[in-house]
C-alpha cells in the first residue's frame, strides 16, 4: 500500500501531466482555429449575453424548446435553450434527477430539475409508475428516493411498478478490489 506522502506525488505528477496535456490540446486548437464542444458552448452562451441583436435573431426563429434529460444537461446548456425560448418560455422539460449519469461533465441535476419552475412558469407531472423495472427493483428505488428527499418533499415521487410486473430477483450489492474483478463477476 502507498503511504500517503507517495499518494499525494502521484496526484500532483498526474495533475502536472494532464495540464501539461490540456495546455497542448488548448493551443493546437488554436492554432488550427478549431472549436470543440464546450468551445461551442461557451461561444454561443456569450454571443446570446452580449449580442443581443444574435440573441433576437435566433429568439425569433425558434418556437418551441424540448429539453429530454434534463439532468443531465450543464447549467450553460440550459441557460443557453432558456434564453432561445424566450420571451415567451415556451420551454418543455423532461428529467428525472434520480437518473443522473453526467454529473462528472457539469450536468447539474439540482438546479436544471429542481429550479426550473422556478426561472420558467410551468407545471411540474411526475411519473411514478415504472412500467421496465421488476417489483423488487422498484421498491429499492423508491427507498433509495425516500433516504435522498424524505417522504415531504415536493419533489419526491412515490415510485411504483406496474400492476402485472414480475417480483423479479433480490438485488445484490457486490465491491471488487479493482475493474478486472468487476468485469469477472
Amino acid at each position: 500500500a502507498l503511504t500517503r506522502v507517495a499518494q499525494r506525488y502521484q496526484a500532483e505528477d498526474t495533475a502536472r501531466r494532464v495540464a501539461r496535456v490540456y495546455r497542448f490540446y488548448e493551443r493546437e486548437k488554436s492554432l488550427q482555429k478549431l472549436m470543440d464542444f464546450d468551445d461551442m458552448l461557451m461561444w454561443v452562451g456569450l454571443c446570446l449575453r452580449r449580442d443581443r441583436a444574435f440573441r433576437q435573431r435566433w429568439q425569433s426563429r425558434i418556437e418551441y424548446v424540448l429539453i429530454d434529460e434534463l439532468q443531465d444537461t450543464s447549467r450553460l446548456s440550459v441557460e443557453i435553450l432558456e434564453t432561445l425560448a424566450a420571451p415567451q418560455n415556451r420551454l418543455f422539460g423532461v428529467g428525472d434527477d434520480f437518473q443522473s449519469l453526467y454529473r462528472f461533465n457539469c450536468a447539474d441535476p439540482m438546479h436544471n430539475v429542481f429550479g426550473f419552475l422556478g426561472r420558467i412558469p410551468g407545471h411540474l407531472y411526475k411519473i411514478e409508475t415504472n412500467y421496465r423495472s421488476t417489483q423488487r427493483i422498484v421498491a429499492l428505488g423508491d427507498a433509495l428516493s425516500r433516504s435522498q428527499y424524505g417522504e415531504a418533499s415536493e419533489f419526491r415521487k412515490k415510485l411504483k411498478a406496474r400492476p402485472d410486473a414480475p417480483l423479479g430477483d433480490e438485488a445484490e450489492v457486490a465491491s471488487f478490489e479493482d475493474i478486472y474483478g468487476e468485469a469477472a463477476w
